[in-house]
């Protein structure tokens, strides 16, 4: 009896260990973390005002002062007491820090959020893989049409290029089988239009 309670005992104080230090393990390592260059900096700007741009109107990001990133810098003032002036801007072409839409992100960038392309249609359609694309007509911003062409070159589809965002997503089912667009960047648009992501 006395070595059956020392067993359980023992087998109770090894998961309580297990479990502290697993707790441990996630607080040590926590991504999120500031890194010492980023707490120093913080430090050493804690009096300055940061200017911040945000490229305005895309969508859930940063449309009308409530998105995304407007969120992320109004808690990020919050937590580390830092003062931003955010200033929605038009372009890119930004002399400072800018929370931004790019297809190509270069090394010193940090990613955000990643989007995806996604198949629109006004039908719920199955689409297992590029080939069932084959011979249809597909609809895409011309702004987009070699990047996405990129990635359906080995299939025969026909695309028809728009100039604005109206025009294209007026053509789903008037024209065009399907659109391909950015998901999160068009996500209000599919929903108000009643569209389906294939």
């Amino acid at each position: 009896m006395k070595k059956r309670r020392w067993i359980i005992s023992l087998i109770f104080s090894l998961l309580i260990i297990l479990v502290i230090g697993i707790v441990s393990f996630n607080i040590i390592n926590d991504k999120n973390k500031l890194s010492s260059e980023e707490r120093h900096w913080i430090d050493e700007n804690i009096n300055n005002v940061q200017n911040i741009y945000v490229y305005k109107d895309e969508n859930i990001f940063s449309k009308d002062g409530t998105s995304v990133f407007y969120k992320f810098l109004n808690d990020f003032e919050d937590e580390y007491g830092i003062k931003l002036n955010i200033v929605s801007v038009e372009n890119n072409e930004v002399d400072g820090n800018i929370l931004t839409v790019s297809k190509s992100p270069g090394d010193e960038d940090k990613i955000f959020y990643r989007d995806h392309y996604v198949l629109v249609s006004n039908n719920s359609d199955v689409i297992t893989s590029n080939k069932d694309l084959d011979n249809k007509i597909v609809g895409v911003l011309n702004s987009e049409l070699s990047y996405i062409k990129t990635y359906l070159k080995d299939i025969n589809i026909s695309f028809n290029g728009y100039d604005k965002e109206e025009d294209l997503f007026n053509a789903v089912g008037h024209g065009v089988s399907y659109i391909i667009v950015p998901r999160m960047k068009y996500i209000d648009q599919i929903l108000k239009r009643n569209l389906t992501i294939v």
